[in-house]
């Protein structure tokens, strides 16, 4: 199911001695994202044709191990989106950590985490 999802971004959980490194790469500065405590930077990968979220490990994610975090998956609706949840939920192939909500990045729209079995915490990104 996954499998047929665009890919949106990797999340990646970094250290502040980074952020100096990432800005100048990037040539602009994280944001705080209100919603998770944390300062974000989203930088587009030419290469992979997705971009990676680098997520100081602060607020929400202060206990986040450094590292790949996440992936997140583009949702056309929130109508898909439940449908999503429905499969999950009825195939106890994972479960919703967070109801979806606004992102505090331009990057992403509504929002809402899974931690899905065998693979882990999945972010979808609903786009309407």
């Amino acid at each position: 199911m996954l499998d047929r999802l665009k890919k949106h971004h990797l999340g990646v959980v970094i250290e502040e001695d980074k952020i100096p490194i990432l800005e100048k790469m990037a040539g602009r500065s994280f944001i705080f994202d209100e919603l998770q405590g944390v300062r974000v930077l989203f930088v587009k990968d030419q290469l992979l044709g997705l971009y990676q979220e680098y997520i100081l490990r602060e607020g929400r994610a202060v206990k986040y191990p450094l590292g790949f975090h996440h992936v997140c998956y583009q949702v056309d609706s929130m109508e898909h989106m439940n449908q999503i949840h429905d499969f999950l939920t009825k195939k106890h192939l994972g479960f919703r950590l967070t109801f979806p909500e606004s992102s505090g990045s331009l990057e992403c729209g509504m929002i809402t985490f899974y931690q899905i079995r065998n693979i882990g915490m999945v972010e979808f990104n609903i786009l309407a």
